[in-house]
């Protein structure tokens, strides 16, 4: 087995590299402080974001997944209920050129293949 290298600096140089399970961090004991560890649902959303996002359909990958190291800019990307602003401007004025288009219309067969195009020109 080959021996990972541990950084001096303590920084990810290649986040693609690093299997991190968020598992690990699941509080098992009760008087556990809760700044240390994560309970099932926190473990389960971590996973979630650690995963490509897919089409629920047809299992297609849509768009990769964060990476480890990404941790502090989930506040921004998976604050959730609501999209991210940036992503949210992006599918109504540039992909559907539509002010009022809705996300909760969005529809993942018909809408990524829209957005493509559009993207990538």
């Amino acid at each position: 087995m080959r021996r990972r290298r541990r950084l001096k600096d303590g920084l990810i140089d290649d986040p693609s590299k690093c299997r991190f399970d968020p598992a690990v961090l699941l509080c098992k004991e009760p008087e556990q402080r809760r700044s240390v560890v994560l309970t099932g649902a926190q473990v389960a959303a971590a996973k979630k974001i650690y995963s490509p996002a897919t089409n629920p359909r047809t299992g297609a990958e849509l768009f990769s997944s964060m990476v480890p190291g990404s941790e502090l800019g989930w506040g921004i990307q998976a604050a959730g209920p609501e999209p991210s602003a940036n992503i949210y401007d992006q599918f109504r004025y540039v992909v559907f050129k539509d002010a009022n288009w809705d996300w909760k219309t969005f529809d993942f067969d018909k809408g990524r293949a829209r957005e493509r195009p559009r993207i990538s020109s």
